[in-house]
């Protein structure tokens, strides 16, 4: 993600970090663990269009996954609301 890659999240029924505040969905790819075998074709086959807009949404959250402050990162601030969401949901 800082290095501007999107992601390929090859796991099922597995949550991400942050997943209740980061729209994974607009900046991944996710497949089941079945398309292994297939997992070319089906990279190949996300079109240009939708690489650029993952890049965009990838760009507007990266920063999300970037601690240090002075680099402008918000890790800290993202952690800080998934976990204030945790404690309001059990409450």
């Amino acid at each position: 993600v800082l290095h501007g890659c999107i992601p390929v999240i090859v796991q099922d029924h597995i949550v991400q970090p942050l997943e209740e505040l980061l729209p994974y969905d607009a900046f991944s790819i996710r497949l089941p663990t079945s398309d292994i075998p297939h997992m070319e074709a089906r990279l190949r086959a996300v079109s240009h269009e939708q690489l650029v807009r993952m890049y965009r949404a990838l760009k507007a959250v990266h920063r999300a996954f970037l601690w240090p402050l002075d680099l402008g990162g918000l890790a800290h601030n993202y952690t800080l609301a998934a976990l204030a969401m945790r404690v309001k949901q059990t409450a």
